[in-house]
């Protein structure tokens, strides 16, 4: 076993990367993978091909250079853009006289947001000559969480639902994870929440904003009540540019 480290989003994040690298025998697929075939007939192979943020993959390797210094990389794509800019080095192995490679690694939670939809691994060979022996990608796709967090907003003096309520979740280390409005009903409904203690924040003109913790999990749903205060009404008054019959100066009332 070999116990890899990663920075990540500015913050430095240790994921475990559990990695066996096998000399010999290509490794069996687990149930579904992802297969890229370089230009040099090298193949890099992903099992499974999808799963939770935390899934454990294989990563298997077949026709590269014998004894060659292969490069793992991962690398993050959103379906918003093409490529972000993250790349993570996930580990430095050799492959085998038979040109195969094994590893077993760990999709990093930490790295997944609710915009990310997949994760492209690439694994790069360098020969015993120190001569670039080609470079491979394979994409693996990453399943939104089976769970939602449903938040009711309520004016705490009627408990009647207030509509159009701006509401913020944000993770243990202040990162926003959904910025949504509460529907006519009063119900805001985010789902695919990172797992983990949340805080979830709520403002409406005309009330006190309020937040309260949560703690989400895997999958499941869970519901939330949050009861805002109604603000005194404060009104600055100030002279308007035009008077009135008999010259007097008119005041305007403003909601500040």
């Amino acid at each position: 076993m070999v116990l890899l480290g990663s920075a990540a989003l500015g913050l430095l994040i240790l994921v475990p990367v559990v990695a066996v690298v096998i000399l010999g025998a290509y490794g069996s697929s687990l149930g579904g993978l992802t297969k890229s075939t370089g230009s040099t007939g090298a193949e890099l192979s992903l099992i499974p091909s999808h799963g939770l943020p935390g899934s454990v993959v294989r990563i298997e390797g077949r026709h590269w250079p014998a004894r060659a210094a292969i490069s793992l990389y991962f690398s993050r794509l959103n379906a918003a853009q093409s490529a972000d800019p993250l790349r993570m080095h996930l580990a430095r192995i050799a492959a085998s006289r038979s040109g195969t490679f094994r590893i077993d690694t760990i999709i990093p939670a930490a790295l997944v947001s609710r915009s990310t939809d997949s994760f492209l691994v690439t694994s790069e060979a360098i020969d015993r000559s120190g001569a670039d022996r080609g470079v491979v990608s394979a994409g693996f796709q990453v399943d939104p969480y089976p769970n939602s967090l449903t938040v009711s907003v309520v004016d705490e003096s009627s408990q009647e639902l207030i509509g159009g309520s701006r509401v913020q979740i944000r993770d243990a280390f202040g990162q926003l994870l959904g910025d949504v409005l509460s529907g006519p009903d009063g119900v805001a409904r985010i789902a695919g929440l990172r797992p983990g203690p949340l805080e979830v924040g709520v403002r409406r003109a005309g009330f006190h904003p309020e937040s309260s913790g949560s703690d989400i999990q895997t999958d499941g749903a869970r519901e939330l009540t949050i009861a805002l205060r109604r603000a005194p009404i404060r009104r600055l008054y100030v002279p308007a540019a035009t008077t009135v019959g008999g010259g007097e100066t008119r005041f305007v009332g403003i909601d500040r």
